[in-house]
């Protein structure tokens, strides 16, 4: 059996993130089920459950993608000769968001999910850290 490449897995995994980002835009997080994700997929249930053992540990990932993203703009403004005020900053970076292909209403939903679950919280808390120290 050929060995999978790293460059498939992080394909697969990033398909796997970008159904999960169309379902929670559409029916919200806590309405979408891993049905939905595999569905939208348009993979079997056994090839997700490869990648992500459940729909936290998904959104989890999601969440990260999300904040790299967004941490990538706020680093390329630093790197500018000077540097922009908060205020074109924030702009920036939100305006990035609903340049993004999904609907921005789910990372407020990702967020809004971190305050009753544990793992989430912690990956939050450690987001607000890392802007902190951006800023």
């Amino acid at each position: 059996m050929p060995k999978v490449s790293e460059q498939h897995k992080v394909a697969m995994r990033e398909r796997i993130q970008h159904a999960a980002l169309a379902c929670v835009a559409e029916k919200g997080f806590s309405n979408v089920s891993m049905g939905d994700i595999i569905a939208e997929a348009g993979l079997s249930a056994g090839a997700v459950y490869v990648y992500y053992r459940g729909k936290e540990e998904l959104i989890v990932d999601v969440g990260r993608r999300v904040f790299a993203e967004r941490m990538a703009a706020l680093e390329g403004l630093g790197g500018q000769e000077s540097v922009p005020p908060p205020e074109q900053a924030i702009v920036a970076l939100m305006t990035g968001l609903l340049q993004m292909d999904f609907f921005p209403g789910v990372a407020v939903q990702v967020w809004g999910e971190a305050v009753r679950n544990d793992r989430l919280g912690e990956v939050a808390r450690s987001i607000l850290v890392q802007i902190r120290g951006a800023y």
